[in-house]
């Protein structure tokens, strides 16, 4: 008989995003199971939205918990009340399992549960602070951090292969207690779209043979949109009707809509900002392209895949696990806007291709990448180890008996 568990999910955030996406649907997933998860999570940025806005959900199997002072940025007074709270909801709710997300709420939440002896501390990279985020001293500390709090988690997850070896490489983690857990996501909506088609189009007042790529993205230095930007004249050149249909927001959207008027091409790339219905997107543009500087395995990725597009992106983290060049994309290297312009130009040109593409793509992720898969995974590993410490004396008293559960 499976063990009823308390289990913690903390993260930064919950943005309009794939990790927050993640969450949401593990937890509910988990609930749904017979454990009692809590998700704890903290303040999105102004320019972003939140993800429970965006779902339509009304009911949820999970507790939410909130904390202000838990938030991405920087703040040594607030990141201070929001470990002393994390500190206190833990000791007092005495989960079996703290699993972690994103940088802050692994730094923080990690630091409590290992504080407080929590029996089973795990942390997920969605993408990698490895790659990109920081500059060398940054990073430097950031790596010291994730090796001091990843050698005392009992396991690491991340969302690509690539990832994990990042990870263990770097010394992270020992290689036993390191696993690719791949996202689980409600994808099967994206694989007909009929209903969806040309509601985009007439949006931008184009017509349904104008050649439209998509970029559905945070507006934020990691994804470097301008990257893009610097493309689109050689785009332009080869394929004179095209549009481009940037959808997302983020801090950099005042400076990057001024690039693209200063560039000359203003009147072809559309700022979308949030769009809540994304099979409208994916409905109506031709291909998918992503010019980030680092990632994991990015859920723009799987809903175009999923939508039976063709994806043009930067061969970074743990895309390549996903996107295998020339079968179901196309990868260029990291900030080449020419490289960039040239993988769409050939998209742009042999339409069979790109169809081609699309068809490999939408059958690896509807297989691989779905809600049950996750769940089902995640659930074996909380009950193995959780397992093997219940004969370790915890915060004061033993795990055993039926369930397993402080609370037993």
């Amino acid at each position: 008989m499976k063990p009823r568990l308390k289990i913690f999910h903390i993260i930064t955030r919950l943005n309009v995003g794939g990790a927050a996406l993640y969450n949401i649907l593990l937890a509910d997933g988990l609930a749904d199971l017979g454990h009692e998860v809590w998700l704890v999570y903290g303040t999105v940025e102004s320019s972003e939205s939140e993800m429970f806005d965006y779902m339509d959900r009304k009911e949820y199997r999970f507790v939410k918990r909130y904390i202000p002072e838990l938030m991405r940025e920087i703040r040594l007074g607030k990141d201070l009340i929001a470990f002393w709270k994390l500190f206190v909801l833990i000791a007092h709710e005495r989960p079996d399992v703290i699993h972690t997300h994103t940088s802050k709420a692994g730094l923080l939440g990690r630091l409590a549960a290992w504080l407080l002896r929590v029996p089973v501390k795990i942390h997920s990279y969605h993408g990698t602070v490895f790659q990109g985020y920081f500059g060398g001293l940054a990073s430097r500390a950031i790596g010291s951090f994730e090796k001091f709090l990843g050698q005392r988690c009992e396991a690491i997850f991340a969302d690509t292969e690539t990832v994990v070896k990042q990870a263990t490489s770097r010394g992270v983690v020992p290689s036993d207690r390191a696993f690719s857990m791949p996202l689980g996501l409600e994808l099967e909506p994206f694989a007909d779209l009929a209903g969806f088609r040309g509601r985009l189009r007439r949006h931008l007042g184009i017509g349904k043979s104008t050649p439209l790529v998509g970029i559905v993205a945070r507006l934020t230095q990691i994804k470097d949109v301008e990257t893009f930007l610097r493309s689109v004249p050689a785009i332009l050149k080869a394929h004179p009707e095209t549009h481009i249909a940037s959808v997302g927001n983020g801090e950099l959207r005042m400076q990057l809509e001024e690039e693209a008027r200063r560039m000359g091409i203003a009147e072809r790339v559309h700022f979308l900002g949030f769009w809540r219905e994304l099979r409208e997107i994916y409905a109506d543009i031709d291909l998918l392209a992503l010019s980030s500087l680092s990632e994991g395995c990015p859920v723009a990725i799987l809903e175009a895949m999923a939508s039976g597009l063709a994806v043009v992106s930067t061969s970074v983290g743990g895309v390549p696990d996903v996107v295998r060049d020339g079968k179901n994309g196309l990868l260029v290297p990291s900030q080449d806007s020419e490289a960039m312009a040239q993988a769409v130009n050939r998209l742009l040109s042999d339409r069979d291709l790109a169809r081609q593409m699309g068809a490999a793509g939408q059958r690896l992720v509807l297989e691989k990448f779905t809600v049950a898969a996750s769940v089902t995974a995640t659930e074996s590993h909380y009950v193995r180890l959780v397992g093997e410490k219940a004969r370790i004396p915890v915060m004061g008293g033993l795990i055993g008996g039926k369930t397993l559960s402080h609370d037993s």
